[in-house]
């Protein structure tokens, strides 16, 4: 039973990224795989690395593309975006490796008015119309772009985050995780 059921999410993760309707930021998309990720970034000659490696590199370098960089659940570069700081996360799948979330960080908000209003008459140009989601402790934003699509920006202090989420494979991506999780606790049912 947990062969087929591992089959039906591996299947699932396969197929479902070329169904769905994808997010997209900039020149990336979610559902992308892991290795069209380092072909796009090789041929925009950006500084991609895993998460948590930190690096000075101003574009491309297939050093940072090791074993773990294709084991990581994160990758990011550091850009500029309106003439400010920003990072730019991709979040993936497990096995097999699918974007299923594009962070965009932007650092150094000076007037954090004026950011949120453009970005929000931005985003609304391009998505349509937003709601206010309530939050303590930074403004939320989010566009619902079809049952499979959402964005949310956030804005707090002096940064922001703009979230790019494919709902269809992360909701596969928590099911699996889910999964996983209650096989490890029932392998060691009988030490309890």
């Amino acid at each position: 039973m947990r062969k087929v059921v591992g089959l039906f999410f591996i299947i699932t993760m396969v197929v479902v990224p070329a169904i769905a309707l994808a997010v997209s930021f900039d020149c990336w998309e979610t559902g992308m795989s892991i290795n069209e990720v380092v072909r796009v970034a090789q041929e925009h000659d950006l500084p991609i690395a895993r998460d948590g490696v930190i690096h000075l590199r101003k574009g491309f370098d297939p050093k940072l593309i090791d074993d773990k960089f294709f084991k990581a659940s994160a990758v990011y570069y550091r850009t500029t975006l309106s003439g400010r700081n920003a990072a730019v996360y991709l979040r993936f799948t497990d096995d097999p490796k699918f974007i299923r979330e594009i962070v965009v960080r932007v650092y150094k908000i000076t007037d954090r008015k004026i950011f949120t209003d453009e970005m929000l008459g931005i985003l609304s140009q391009r998505y349509g119309a937003y709601r206010e989601l309530k939050d303590l402790f930074e403004k939320t934003y989010e566009w619902l772009l079809d049952p499979y699509s959402r964005i949310l920006l956030r804005v707090g202090g002096g940064e922001a985050s703009i979230i790019y989420s494919d709902l269809k494979i992360n909701k596969d991506f928590e099911d699996q995780r889910r999964q996983k999780e209650k096989e490890s606790i029932r392998k060691d049912a009988g030490k309890y």
